[in-house]
């Protein structure tokens, strides 16, 4: 449960400095809060492949979401 909660906290992390990224290359600025928050969702998604032993695939992100709303009943 808890490597769950921490793939879906690494993926949108990560989805969110990505944005980051291209919101500070438009405003001409250098991107380094942008290129921090994407390396942290990065580090957390390769801590949890380590943890769990097996490689990820795209499918397991949305396993993983219905896993962790399933927990909150």
């Amino acid at each position: 449960m808890l490597l769950d909660c921490l793939l879906i906290l690494g993926a949108v992390t990560g989805a969110l400095g990505v944005l980051k990224i291209f919101s500070q290359l438009n405003d001409r600025a250098f991107p380094a809060i942008g290129i921090v928050t994407t390396a942290m969702g990065a580090s957390l998604i390769y801590w949890v492949q380590k943890e769990s032993g097996q490689s990820l695939t795209l499918a397991d992100f949305p396993d993983a979401i219905f896993r962790v709303i399933g927990q909150l009943n």
